[in-house]
Parts: C-alpha cells; sequence; structure tokens
C-alpha cells in the first residue's frame, strides 16, 4: 500500500494533472482519483475479449475504407502473436490501442514492405554451373589420352621418361604428381628372414596348431609340456593384459583367466612358475572385466561420469603396459624377468584395480539404487586409503569421488538456484507431488524426499545431515516466486557444483595428518550448500515478516484464542453467557456472535476484523431451556480466523485446532467463574448464612470459587504466557521456514500437553469438565432457593427492594408487545427470583455435591502427580503445589 501511494504521487507530481487552483488540493484529488481507479475491481484486468473484439472492428473498418493492404498485414501479425502470446498480451494489445491515433487514415502503408523479411539465396544447381561454365569441351579437357608410344618423333617427345639410375643426378626430373602410378612401383619385396625370424620365435604355437590339425583336440592333452623362455612368457603375458589373444593363457565362460598347463618355463618348474602365472592371469582377469564395464550402456549421468573416469584410468594402464612392451622389442640387450615384471604390473595397475570391487557391487544393486552406490562405495574407499597413510591411491580415489560428485551435484544445485527441479534428474531424492496442493500446505505437501523400501532416505550416506537443507533451500525459493518475489539483485548466491573440488578436500602441505578427509569433506560440503541456504531461507523469512506480517499474526492469535487482553476477552465471554442465560432461541446465529465478536476486536491493531468469525455446531434454532448454564452448551462454539495462505502453511489447521480447544477450556473455566461470582451477590450471601445449610453452602462455593481462579490462573499466567515468551525467543533465532514451523508446532504441543488436552490427558481433562459442570449446577440449583429465602426474610426490611420485584413481576406478567420489552425487564432484575421451594438445595443435595467436589478433586491432584513424574516441565507439579494449597477437602483452606 505504501509503495503504490508514493508512485501514484510521483505520477501526479510528474504530469501536473491540474483540476484546481490550489497545488497541495490538486494533488490530493488526482492521487485519490487514481487510487480510486485503481481499487476498482473492473479496472484490474483487461478484458480479453474485448481486445479481441476490437481488433477485429479495426480490421473491417481498414477493408471498408479500401485499405486491405493494411486488414491483411494486422491479420497476418496478429495470427503469429497468438502462438506466442502470454498472460500479458491482452494488456498490450489494449495499450496499443489506446496509444494509437486514427491508425487507418494515418498509417503509412508503404512503410510495410521494409518489414518483410529477406528472402532465402537460392540453393545452387548444376544449371546454374554449367550455365556459368559450359562443359562444351572447346580445349580438349574431357579428351581420352593416349600414352602409347605410335613411333611418330613428336609423340615420343612428348612422352614424359623416367630417369634411369645410370643417368646423371644433375639432370632435371619431372614433378612425382605428374607420372603414371603403377603397382609394381609400390609393391614391397617380402622380407623372408625376419618372417623365418618370427615363425621361429613362435615355433611353440606352429607345433601346437600342428598336432591339433593332424592328431585332434584329444592330442593336446597327450602331449609333453611346451617350455618357453622367460622373453616369450613375458610377450604372451602382455598380450593377455592388453586384452589381446595369447596361448599360455585361456579365458573360461565366467571371464577368468586360467593358465595353460601344455606351456612352463624353461628355467623353472612347473611348481615355482605357476604362482607368478597365476598372478599374472589373477590381474588380467580384473582388466578384462573392466573392458567388459567400459563398454556398457549407460544412461544415468553419474555412471557415465564414472565409466568416463574408468576409461580413462584403463587408458593410462595401456599406456604402460604398451611402453613396458615396446623395451622387449626394440633389440636393447634388456634381460627378462618374470619377477620384476610382476612387480611393475603391479605398480601400474594398483589403482585401477581399486575400483574392480566397485565395479561387482554395481551390477548387485537395482538400477536406481546405483548412483548412490557408487558415490558411497567411492566415498568409504576414499576415506579408507587416507586413514591408512596411502597418499597415491587416496589422490587417484579422491579425483574420481569428486568428479562423479560433481555430476551428482548438478541438478541439486539447479534446485537449490532456481526452485524447480531439473528434466534430467531421473534418481534425485525430491520427488513433485502430481495431485492438486492448496495454497495453504504448498510448502510441506507440494515437494519432499523420497524413501527407499527400507525405509532409507534416497541419497549417497555422508548426505543425510545436509539432504533436509538442500530440499529446503529449493522450497524456499520457489515459496518466494508463488509469492511473486524475484531475487534481490544484491543477493549473490550463485555456485558452481566445481567449488567442491580436489583442493578443498586434499590436506594442506606442511599441514599435520591429524585433520581426516571425512572432517574436510564435511566442512566443503557444508560451506557449499550453506550460501544456497542462508540466502533462500532470509529472504522468504524477511518477506514472511515484513509482507505478510507473520508476528503480527502471532500477536493476533494471543488475542483472539488465548486471552491475552483480559478486558476484552471478558466483555466478549459475558455478551455470550448474557444470550444464554436470556434463553434466547437464536443465541448461537452465526451472524450475530460474528458482528459481537468483531465489534469487540475493532480497533486492535494487530487483529484483521474481517477474518475473524464465530459459529455454533448446534442448530440456530437451538433453545437453553433445560440446560441454561451448561459447559457443554459453549463446547459447540468456533472461533475462526483466517489468515493468508504464505501464514497458513507456517500455522497449520492442526495448529489451529489447537488453538480452538485452548480457547473454549479458558472460555468454559472463565462460566464457571462467572457462575460462581456474579450469581452470588452479597445479599444472597447472608441470605444463606442466616438458612440452616447456609453455612456449607457458602464454605462450598467459596473452595469452588477458588479452585477455578486458581485454575484459570493457570492457563493464562503459567502455561500461556511462559510457552508465548519462549517460543517468540526461539522464533528469532530459527534459520528457515521449517525451523519456524517445528517451533511453533512445539509450542502448540506444549499447550495442548499442559492444558490437559492431549489424549494420553483426557481422563484428566474430563474430570475438570465435571468440576465445571458441578459448579454451574450448584449454583443454579442454590441461587432460585436463595431467592425464595430473600423474598420472605428480607421482605419487611427490605420494602423498596420488595416493592421493585413485584413492579418487575407485574410486567412480566402483563402482555409484552416485543421481545426487547422482556430482556429489558430481566436485565433490571438482577437479584434472584423466588421460584417453587421444591427446586430448592436440600442438604442431602448439598452434601453430595461436596462429596462429588471432594472425589473429583482428589482424581485430578493424582492424575496430575501421576504426569509430573515422567514430565521435565515443572508447569504441571506447579499447578498440582497451587490446586492443594488453595483448596482442601476437609477445611475450608489449608
Amino acid at each position: 500500500r505504501t509503495r503504490v501511494d508514493h508512485l501514484v504521487s510521483e505520477l501526479v507530481a510528474t504530469y501536473g494533472l491540474h483540476t484546481s487552483p490550489s497545488p497541495n488540493q490538486n494533488h490530493i484529488l488526482g492521487k485519490d482519483r487514481i487510487l480510486q481507479t485503481l481499487a476498482d475491481p473492473k479496472s484490474s484486468r483487461t478484458n480479453q475479449f474485448e481486445v479481441a473484439a476490437r481488433f477485429e472492428g479495426l480490421d473491417e473498418k481498414c477493408r471498408v475504407f479500401n485499405n486491405d493492404q493494411l486488414a491483411d498485414a494486422l491479420k497476418i501479425r496478429l495470427d503469429e502473436l497468438s502462438t506466442r502470446s502470454n498472460r500479458w498480451t491482452p494488456e498490450v494489445l489494449s495499450l496499443l490501442l489506446k496509444l494509437s491515433d486514427r491508425p487507418v487514415e494515418n498509417t503509412i502503408v508503404e512503410g510495410l514492405e521494409h518489414l518483410k523479411p529477406a528472402l532465402p539465396p537460392k540453393p545452387l544447381t548444376w544449371s546454374d554451373i554449367i550455365a556459368d561454365d559450359p562443359l562444351d569441351n572447346h580445349d580438349g579437357l574431357w579428351d581420352d589420352v593416349d600414352f602409347v608410344r605410335d613411333g611418330s618423333d613428336e609423340d615420343a617427345d612428348s612422352l614424359i621418361r623416367l630417369p634411369s639410375s645410370s643417368e646423371s643426378l644433375s639432370e632435371p626430373t619431372p614433378d612425382p604428381d605428374d607420372l603414371p602410378i603403377h603397382v609394381r612401383d609400390i609393391a614391397i619385396e617380402p622380407d623372408v628372414d625376419g618372417l623365418d625370424q618370427i615363425i621361429e620365435s613362435q615355433c611353440w604355437n606352429q607345433a601346437t596348431i600342428g598336432a591339433h590339425l593332424q592328431e585332434g583336440p584329444e592330442c593336446n592333452k597327450r602331449e609333453s609340456t611346451i617350455a618357453l623362455t622367460e622373453v616369450q612368457v613375458t610377450c604372451e603375458v602382455l598380450f593377455m593384459l592388453l586384452g589381446l589373444p595369447c596361448s599360455i593363457y585361456e579365458e573360461r565362460s565366467d571371464g577368468r583367466m586360467i593358465q595353460n598347463s601344455r606351456f612352463g618355463l624353461r628355467c623353472l618348474g612347473p611348481e615355482a612358475a605357476s604362482p607368478i602365472l597365476d598372478c599374472f592371469a589373477l590381474v588380467g582377469h580384473e582388466l578384462a572385466a573392466v573392458r567388459r564395464w567400459k563398454q556398457r550402456l549407460e544412461r544415468d549421468a553419474v555412471l557415465q561420469t564414472f565409466q568416463a573416469c574408468v576409461t580413462k584410468a584403463l587408458a593410462t594402464v595401456e599406456s604402460a603396459l604398451a611402453q613396458i612392451q615396446a623395451r622387449f622389442i626394440r633389440p636393447t640387450g634388456i634381460t627378462a624377468s618374470l619377477l620384476s615384471l610382476q612387480d611393475e604390473i603391479e605398480a601400474v595397475t594398483r589403482r585401477l584395480r581399486l575400483l574392480v570391487p566397485i565395479l561387482s557391487k554395481i551390477d548387485e544393486k537395482k538400477k536406481a539404487d546405483k548412483p548412490c552406490l557408487v558415490l558411497e562405495l567411492l566415498y568409504d574407499i576414499v576415506c579408507t586409503n587416507d586413514s591408512s597413510g596411502n597418499i597415491a591411491a587416496f589422490d587417484f580415489l579422491a579425483e574420481v569421488f569428486l568428479t562423479c560428485l560433481q555430476t551428482y551435484l548438478k541438478p541439486i544445485r539447479h534446485w537449490m538456484d532456481e526452485g524447480e527441479l531439473s528434466q534430467f534428474d531421473h534418481n534425485g531424492f525430491i520427488r513433485e507431488s502430481q495431485e492438486d496442493i492448496p495454497l495453504s500446505s504448498v510448502w510441506a505437501d507440494r515437494f519432499y524426499s523420497s524413501y527407499d523400501e527400507a525405509g532409507h532416505l534416497c541419497v549417497p550416506r555422508f548426505f543425510h545431515l545436509s539432504a533436509k537443507k538442500i530440499l529446503t533451500a529449493g522450497k524456499s525459493v520457489n515459496f518466494l516466486k508463488l509469492l511473486g518475489q524475484p531475487w534481490p539483485d544484491d543477493w549473490v548466491m550463485k555456485q558452481d557444483p566445481e567449488s567442491v573440488s580436489f583442493e578443498l578436500v586434499k590436506a594442506p602441505s606442511g599441514s599435520s595428518d591429524l585433520e581426516s578427509f571425512t572432517d574436510r569433506f564435511d566442512e566443503a560440503m557444508r560451506a557449499w550448500i550453506h550460501g544456497s541456504h542462508h540466502a533462500s531461507s532470509a529472504i522468504l523469512m524477511h518477506r514472511l515478516e515484513r509482507q505478510c506480517g507473520l508476528h503480527r499474526l502471532l500477536d493476533a492469535l494471543q488475542h483472539v484464542y488465548l486471552f491475552q487482553n483480559g478486558h476484552l476477552s471478558s466483555l466478549l465471554a459475558k455478551n455470550i453467557f448474557d444470550r444464554i442465560d436470556h434463553k434466547k432461541r437464536q443465541w448461537n446465529d452465526a451472524f450475530v456472535l460474528t458482528d459481537i465478536l468483531r465489534n469487540m476486536y475493532t480497533g486492535v491493531q494487530c487483529i484483521d476484523v474481517e477474518s475473524l468469525a464465530l459459529r455454533s455446531m448446534a442448530k440456530p434454532s437451538a433453545s437453553t431451556d433445560g440446560a441454561q448454564g451448561s459447559i457443554g452448551l459453549l463446547g459447540t462454539l468456533r472461533l475462526i480466523y483466517t489468515m493468508p495462505w504464505p501464514i497458513a502453511n507456517i500455522i497449520t489447521s492442526e495448529s489451529i485446532s489447537i488453538y480452538q480447544r485452548v480457547w473454549l477450556l479458558l472460555l468454559q473455566a472463565q462460566r464457571a467463574k462467572q457462575m460462581l461470582e456474579m450469581r452470588f451477590s452479597r445479599s444472597v450471601a447472608l441470605a444463606l448464612m442466616e438458612d440452616g445449610k447456609g453455612y456449607s453452602a457458602v464454605k462450598l462455593r467459596y473452595r469452588m470459587l477458588c479452585w477455578v481462579n486458581t485454575f484459570f490462573s493457570y492457563l493464562t499466567d503459567v502455561v500461556i504466557s511462559s510457552a508465548a515468551a519462549e517460543m517468540r525467543q526461539r522464533m528469532a533465532s530459527a534459520e528457515d521456514i521449517d525451523g519456524l514451523i517445528t517451533i511453533h508446532r512445539d509450542y502448540v504441543k506444549s499447550l495442548e500437553e499442559q492444558c490437559l488436552l492431549s489424549a494420553s490427558r483426557r481422563s484428566t481433562l474430563q474430570a475438570v469438565m465435571s468440576v465445571l459442570d458441578l459448579m454451574v449446577l450448584f449454583t443454579e440449583t442454590c441461587v432460585p432457593s436463595v431467592g425464595q429465602v430473600v423474598a420472605t426474610s428480607l421482605g419487611q426490611s427490605k420494602g423498596p427492594s420488595n416493592a421493585k420485584a413485584k413492579q418487575t413481576r407485574r410486567r412480566r406478567q402483563s402482555d409484552a408487545s416485543s421481545s426487547d420489552e422482556e430482556e429489558n425487564a430481566v436485565e433490571q432484575d438482577s437479584s434472584p427470583q423466588p421460584v417453587n421451594s421444591q427446586r430448592g438445595l436440600s442438604a442431602m443435595q448439598l452434601r453430595k455435591m461436596r462429596d462429588t467436589f471432594d472425589q473429583l478433586h482428589t482424581f485430578i491432584l493424582a492424575g496430575l502427580r501421576n504426569f509430573s513424574k515422567g514430565d521435565e516441565d515443572n508447569a504441571i507439579e506447579l499447578l498440582v503445589g497451587m490446586l492443594s494449597s488453595c483448596c482442601s477437602p476437609t477445611g475450608l483452606v489449608t
């Protein structure tokens, strides 16, 4: 409202809309007229159908004035705009219509030619090329050339002759590109000696193959072992490790590599050579598993990233194996040693082989669980190598882990920045409800965390503590969008997932190793998440307070439901009680009760009286006859305070239900207190003292009054005041909306527990209701008896009063013209009226009421003591002490 007033004032001051001689008066009048126009609901939005009708009329007008060119151009642009329209299109078109000045007469039609888009160039065709450069063969370009000599000297001179080796090198030679190419010129003579050497080096293969072809496969079992040199075995091992076919190893159906028993080392026996060859077979089996896994088609982004890291590491290993193989190929005189080769291969493949157990565990899980499983396995193995001090393996594995983590964090970053779920985040832990969610519960119900079948959150294990903040940050941004509030320009919160880099989690050089990778990683993640979470939550909480008035509504709830303003609450209760006491058939009329409620709180700044309503669940025509002053009759009332939807997401309907129950309990206690205080005037007390049973009745009334005053003071001063102060203090330090919701939920739960409204304390609450009912019954039974005593014993000494009572009875017996006169007569006669003495309070009834009160009092104290044993709060224990000290079953006051 303040911002609109400021903008309107600037508009009036800028354009000087003078309508009166006085500038100040003109400013006020112009401002008021503009504000009235803006407040008019008819001018809030443009009628899109009216705008369309005006454009149709403009099109028809152009054609009537023989300006079809302008009409066609307008229609083309309107049709194109209809495919790109949005919610503001009618307003823009309406603005253009209002800004236009006789468009049919003043539009320059020739200017439309300049708005036509340029035509694309025509595609190049062969006809265009031939037209530009005809293929007429006038220079003999397309003639066949005869390169064979025909004996003519001129032709012989024109041929190109290849120089022989005997000719001088100083003679000029033609360009090689111009020479004819023959197969014999590029053929290479075979190196027979080199081929013989290769065949000789693979002599065991030739023998094996020949024997297999001549005698069949069964001969392999009968042949003797073929002894190989270490160089030959080394070459075969390197072939196997590179994934190439070899002779000394065989691949089983399950992918494992086993040693071929037909081959052995020349310098070692089978028992000594087998362990070394088996070690090479194990390494080859693991490398083969890696090669098979990297060829799989993965659709998840995290698995694709992990696959890329594995492929890169495998390429590094194969490059190192190729360099080892190159040393044995070149004739450098290197001596081959399988033991040294084993150590070298172990060093080369050690880091890649650390990933093999992860690959086997990935295949055992479901597709949806694989991204989280990859990150968890990588995280565990990184922590293990960090704690064991394996720096080389830690550096490699940490780099792979953080690379996969950055891919996993990209959709999370999009969620935290934009408040929207990425279309590529198919395996994220945040889900959006597909149902229509009302705005009052959009915070709690629209977005939620997903859990697996075991009840675990669908995020990596190291993310469990941060998942709630991630969800809250995105929900805060989405909530701001619903409020129509974009991000302020001065809030810079964008961070890339790459900010969680290897340099942040790597231990600084020269520092001690006391800080583990887990601590460094958690610190980096907290810093990464805190930026977005803190910014979005701080902005949203600021706007909930300034724009939606969160604390103002909390003050309103304190006034309306919790009797914070005791004077107004007592006046409201008195109006309701008077309507019940006067036995009005329409006492619970919703319109009348709501009007009384709104008039009562008019002038309280924190309360919007238009949001207040008071209704009754009973029938509107229900009579109070036979239930006058009953506590149960008040239980049908429902006090409603409508809140704006942003605040309704914090103060939920469940919390309002508890507010309603606390208000009813206060109202019922107030009713019992009012009956004991107002019905017992001083004259009534004196009359009861003169009666034989009056002392016991006055004593019981005093005990009841002390009890209800103590209970009402406990509710208002001990429970509500202290809980509200604690709630406000905690809300001042809340970090986000979830914190506000939790704090307010704890507050209303505390009210429910301490006001005996919870399910576990239902029996004690029923006893309290019975006590309040007993107080009302005692008053209604005792006061009519007193009326008779007053009418008889005080009649001679109280002449004016007796005359007034007779005058009132005569007025009641006369025919009244309206119900208002009857109500005035009742209000003028405030003293108890004499009735039939059979309705009086007998000594037996008084003794029974006293015994019932004592039993209920004892039962309530026992129940409260039982609750106070397991309750950390001392409020219940304080109530026990207050009730014990103010009221005793055996005496008046203890």
